[in-house]
Parts: structure tokens; C-alpha cells; sequence
């Protein structure tokens, strides 16, 4: 019997291809398994498959060089990496990451990877991050970010990205007075800056539309834009179970994945409404919004759908049951 299969993170690679991990409902919640996915409909099989023994919490696409094949990045909660180059794999490990690996400084486990510029950088609990100078070289970079081991104010990076790479920020949460609060800190090629934040839920995601224009959003319906430099201005925020995981720049709109579906960012009303699609079941819950070659990408826990700007498309997966007007 095949089991059914919990998306938990992707990353768009064309209009017509994206990678999704996934996690098999039959399995424990806590197992370290993912079943990593690549779908791609003009070939023979479009969904293709491998696993690998970890908790897959991250995806980056790394290119050595403008135009060369791109080398598809998973990254797991233990420090460990994944670089998939047109089927042949390699796993790298990040000295010192995660918990219980035997060079593990057990700071906590690492949660997002990005290229920016010409390197690969990673984020984690405790304040870690690292960058990738070359195959198997991970170097830490978070001298005066890094916590103590015995910190009770653990602080938790939940997402990196940077318009270059004297240009970079991390973003996540830390206890405050009305709970886990927004925490940032940018990095100007030789140190980390602590950004003050407007008082905003914890932090999930940043995008950047350029450096004048860097997004942040989060917990309790967190969405915030500006600068290292100007500072940053809440856009919308309130008291509600509204989480936005991810965000992206399309076609001249925000987009939002909550777990309420799909939203975007509406300028002129200066507020954040729900992104309504033509699928005759809308997206109820959405913690991917990626972006490739024209094509906005939307991925939850049971759902995938693309957007080529006039038409929405839900794509099927083979061990789940249909949702709506698939095909």
C-alpha cells in the first residue's frame, strides 16, 4: 500500500520543473526521512524520486556560473547537503551543525540555505551560520550572532538571503515581553548588525526585491519592508493565528503563503488580501511561493499548483488523493 505524502519545503527550477521533499504520513512525525521528488512532466516519468535519512528543511538552487545547470541543494536539520547535478548526488556535512552528528557543537539545527553572490550560506538555531567557499569547505561566519550553548533566549534563524554577499541578513525570533518577537541582523562583509524591528511576530521568511526594497514576513500576520540602512516599516501586522511562511516578488505582485492559502500584497489599499485563483478547490494551505521562468509555484502540505500568469494548474501527485479539478 503506498503511503500518503506531507510536502514540507520545495523550490521551483523552470516554468515546467520543480523539486518537492516530502514526508510519508504511515512514518512518525519525528523520523529522519524524507522522500526527495522531482517533477517534470515532458519527460517519460514525470515524477521521479529518491530518499535520504534526514529531515529535509530547506532548498536552494546553486549556480557555479550564469547559464551553467543549475545544482539542485537539500538541506537537512543536522547540518547535512544534498547537491543533485543532473542525477548525480553528492552529500556534503556542515562541521560543527545540527545536534547529534559527532562533530555537532549542539547549538541546534540549521533551517534555510540560499545562494548569494558566489557562495552557498546556511542559517540555524542558536544564531549558527555558515558559508560554502567550495566542494565539501563550510566555514562559520557568525562571530558576534552566535549564542552560548547555555542561552536560555535561544534564538532561532529561520531564513537567509541577501542582495550580495557584503549585503546579507538573517531573520527569526527571540523571547520578548508578548512572547517570540521578529529578530534580524545584517552582515556587511566583515561583522553582523542587530536591525531594529517595529514590535512584529516571529520571523519566517525574507525576500529581496532589491536592496532598497528587502520583504520580511512571519508569525501573527508579520509583513514588513525597507533596509539596513533606512530601516524597516510594518505593513501589516495583528493578533491571529495567520502565519506567512514564504514570500515572493511576481509579476509585479507579493505573494504570500499562509496558512490560510494564498494572499498578496495590495499596494494601493495598503493591506494584505487573499490571492483568489480559478482552481475549483482554492488553496487552503500554502508554505511555498517560488517563482521560475515566468511561473509562480504554490506548494502546501497535500497541494501543488502553478500559475503561468493567466491560468492556474493543480499538479497531482501519484500517492495522493485528487484534489479538486485535477487532471
Amino acid at each position: 500500500m503506498t503511503s500518503r505524502v506531507e510536502f514540507t519545503c520545495a523550490l521551483a527550477v523552470s516554468e515546467r520543473r520543480i523539486h518537492v521533499s516530502g514526508r510519508l504520513e504511515a512514518m512518525p512525525p519525528d523520523a529522519e526521512f524524507s522522500r526527495l521528488f522531482r517533477y517534470e512532466p515532458d519527460r517519460p516519468q514525470p515524477w521521479t524520486k529518491h530518499d535520504v535519512r534526514w529531515a529535509t528543511v530547506g532548498y536552494a538552487k546553486y549556480l557555479a556560473s550564469p547559464g551553467a545547470d543549475p545544482v539542485i541543494c537539500a538541506l537537512s536539520e543536522e547540518g547535512d547537503v544534498e547537491l543533485d547535478s543532473a542525477g548525480s548526488r553528492m552529500v556534503e556535512r556542515i562541521p560543527e551543525a545540527g545536534l547529534r552528528g559527532p562533530t555537532s557543537r549542539k547549538h541546534g539545527y540549521v533551517s534555510s540555505v540560499r545562494q548569494i553572490g558566489n557562495h552557498l550560506y546556511v542559517c540555524g538555531d542558536g544564531g549558527q551560520a555558515y558559508k560554502r567557499l567550495g566542494p565539501a569547505t563550510w566555514v562559520r561566519m557568525d562571530e558576534g550572532l552566535l549564542q552560548k550553548r547555555d542561552e536560555p533566549h535561544l534564538l532561532l534563524l529561520n531564513a537567509i538571503d541577501g542582495a550580495a554577499e557584503d549585503d546579507l541578513y538573517v531573520a527569526g525570533d527571540l523571547p520578548g515581553p508578548s512572547g517570540r518577537e521578529a529578530r534580524l541582523h545584517h552582515w556587511n562583509g566583515s561583522r553582523w548588525q542587530h536591525i531594529k524591528l517595529p514590535s512584529v511576530g516571529p520571523l519566517r521568511a525574507i525576500h529581496i526585491e532589491n536592496p532598497q526594497r528587502v520583504w520580511l514576513a512571519g508569525a501573527r500576520g508579520a509583513l514588513l519592508v525597507g533596509n539596513h540602512r533606512t530601516g524597516f516599516t510594518s505593513l501589516w501586522s495583528y493578533s491571529s493565528p495567520q502565519v506567512f511562511h514564504d514570500l515572493t516578488w511576481y509579476e509585479g505582485t507579493l505573494y504570500l503563503g499562509s496558512n490560510f492559502g494564498l494572499f498578496r500584497y495590495d499596494e494601493a489599499r495598503r493591506r494584505v488580501v487573499r490571492a483568489r485563483t480559478d482552481l475549483a478547490v482554492d488553496l487552503s494551505y500554502v508554505h511555498t511561493v517560488d517563482h521560475a521562468s515566468g511561473v509562480l509555484w504554490c506548494v502546501g502540505p497535500t497541494d501543488i499548483a502553478r500559475f503561468d500568469g493567466e491560468t492556474w494548474t493543480r499538479i497531482h501527485h501519484p500517492d495522493n488523493p485528487r484534489i479538486g479539478d485535477q487532471s
